[in-house]
This record gives structure tokens, sequence and C-alpha cells, in this order.
């Protein structure tokens, strides 16, 4: 007599066949029952200690082993990238972009940019509610979407920037007419017509090369634009403009960072910079506040003391006897030494007598000095 076959229940996407009339499962697929848990949605669960969690991108829900369960986001790369889009999206346009993102499996910038769409102002209308395109924008993503640029002007709120712009001109030559700073054409019609002559002289509309070549002319003749160009090339070499870039790059390619990872981070760039480490974690604190990300603990800023032991250190004090003099104790230095790179390496150079090769860079041995 031929037995029927079964579909094998390991998994819920299992299609294998049970050939075994006493078995369970299929050859190889067994697995212990008293370890299969079910869900609240009465879906099985293949893996022990797993759990069904939906996924921020694509609204699926997804089978998690347990040993991901702490640091799960999404479930796939594609996912990660539109996942804080569709958190962030208020309109029903941004909606249709968003999923447009997700059929095509391509980020946002990739989508945008060969159509010739601003990525930073799209971005920027996507993170701040209740904020305006301007038209010529929203018609490009009209067409990118596939639908009337009517419609689109209705999802985003029925208003564009420029309306915002005129109706803000007209609010605030009401308040100008209304405190008198400007005369009004019913009682001073006199005054009026002359403040619509000098308004009509000015310049208005986009500038011309000519123009914009005897500014810059002016700034090169009164040493203006040298001293702009030099504060830039003085900013770019600071310390703190490379702590934040630094940061910047990291967060590019590694944007689910735990602390441990960000730490090591600030540890390599304070030995790239001689600074301290928690130097380093402070100014990204700053950053990761601003923009919503979560900062990285610790205890609190002791890098002024760190900078008077360096200091101290380059002096080349003897290494018998080191701690008399020493700004700090030997247990603090000690202590601080385990999270700080930089103190690490200029105490191994006093116990090694190597003191005399300098081992940080000149203009920060000269900073801390």
């Amino acid at each position: 007599m031929k037995t029927l076959e079964r579909i094998c229940t390991c998994r819920p996407d299992c299609q294998s066949t049970i050939v075994s009339p006493e078995a369970t499962f299929a050859r190889g697929h067994a697995v212990n029952l008293g370890q299969r848990t079910r869900a609240a949605n009465g879906q099985l669960l293949s893996n022990p200690g797993s759990l069904w969690k939906l996924c921020p991108g694509c609204g699926d829900k997804v089978e998690v082993p347990a040993h991901r369960l702490r640091t799960w986001k999404t479930c796939s790369l594609v996912c990660a990238s539109v996942a804080p889009l569709r958190a962030a999206a208020w309109c029903p346009l941004q909606v249709r972009l968003i999923d447009l993102l997700f059929r095509q499996r391509r980020t946002l910038s990739q989508v945008l940019k060969p159509a010739g769409i601003n990525y930073t102002s799209v971005w920027r209308w996507i993170r701040e509610r209740d904020s305006t395109l301007i038209k010529p924008t929203i018609e490009q993503l009209a067409e990118l979407v596939e639908i009337p640029v009517e419609v689109a002007i209705r999802e985003v709120g029925g208003k564009t920037f420029e309306d915002v712009r005129v109706q803000r001109g007209k609010e605030r030559r009401a308040a100008l007419l209304e405190s008198g700073a400007i005369p009004t054409p019913e009682l001073e019609p006199e005054q009026f017509r002359a403040w619509q002559t000098r308004a009509a002289r000015s310049k208005r509309g986009p500038r011309s090369a000519q123009h914009t070549a005897a500014v810059q002319a002016g700034r090169a003749r009164t040493g203006a634009l040298g001293k702009v160009r030099q504060q830039l090339i003085e900013r770019a070499h600071s310390n703190q403009h490379r702590m934040i870039l630094s940061l910047r790059n990291h967060l590019r390619y590694t944007t689910s960072a735990t602390q441990e990872e960000r730490r090591a981070w600030a540890d390599e760039v304070a030995d790239w910079l001689d600074l301290c480490s928690r130097e380093v974690i402070d100014a990204w604190n700053v950053y990761l506040r601003r923009h919503g990300l979560p900062q990285i603990g610790g205890r609190p800023s002791s890098a002024t003391r760190c900078r008077d032991v360096r200091a101290y250190l380059l002096t080349k004090p003897k290494r018998y006897g080191l701690w008399k003099m020493a700004p700090e104790s030997k247990g603090w230095c000690q202590d601080h030494e385990r999270g700080c790179p930089t103190l690490r390496r200029y105490l191994l150079d006093v116990r090694s007598n190597r003191m005399e090769t300098p081992t940080a860079r000149p203009d920060a041995r000269a900073e801390v000095a």
C-alpha cells in the first residue's frame, strides 16, 4: 500500500516531503519538539530562543535568531538605508519615494543624483516636518514616482516654497505698515511714491558675472579674501575639525556601531592626534547629541588632568622618583592609563628611558607644553 507523502513542518518555509510513515520530520530535519515554541501569532519558530520581529524598512516579519536579538536592526542593508527615511516620512509623496527606493533596491542618493535632483534639499525636506520644496524639485519628484504634478503638490500639503515665501513677504509688509516703518499709500502718498522709486532702482534678481568679479576683486584688494582662506585652512588643520571628520567617516560606513567599537575609534584618533581619549569622546558626544544619535558613555571628562601629566612627562623626568613632582598621583595615572593610549605611550617611553625620542607630533608637544 502506498503511503501518502506529507510536508515537513520543521520550518515555515520547508517544502521537503516525509517518506517514512513513522517519521515526524524529513531526513536530517529532526528537531527536539520540547525546544519548539509558538509565537503570539501562531507561527512556528525554527530555532530555540528566536523571536519574530517587524523589519522597520520593509515591514515584513522576520525570524531573528537568539544570538542576534541584541544587535538586530533590519533584515537587509537596503532596509537599513530605508528605515530612517520611513520613520521620518510625514507626507504621502515621501512614502511613494521610499517605496520606489525599496523596489529598486537603491539608496536615496543613487536615485536622486541620476535624475538631477538636489539630494541635500530632499533629505532636509524629509527630516524637517512641515518643510517645503521649490516647485521644480516637486516636478522632478513627480516625474520620478510617475504621478501628475498637481497630485504631488497636493500630497506635500498644497504649497511650495514659493508660496510660503510670498505669504511671509505679505505678512512682513503688513507688520511694517502697522509699525510705521514704511509709509502707507493712503495716509502718506508722497512718501510712499518716493519709497517705491527707491525700491525700483535697487538691483533684483541674480547678480551678473561682472558684478561678482568686481566684488571678488575688491575683497582680494582689501585682504578680506585672504583672511577668509586662512581661517578655513586653520580650521581644516585644527584638532577639532579632524576629530569630527574622523567620526563622520566612521559613521558613514558603520551606522550601527556598539559602544565598544566607538571607544576603539576614539582611542585610535586620540593616539593619532596626541590627545586624551576622553577629550575625543567629549567632542564626539557634542556632534552625536546634535544629530540625535546615541552618545558614548563613560566616566566624566579628565582631559585636563591627562594633559597636565603629559606636559610633566615631556620635561623628561627621571625614572626613579617619577611621581614625587607629578601633578597627579600614581594611582590615578595607572587607572587612567588603561583607557588612554596616549598617556600609556608617554609612560612607556619614560619607563624604557626613550623620552629623548619624540614619539608625538611636534606641534602637539608644543600645544601640551
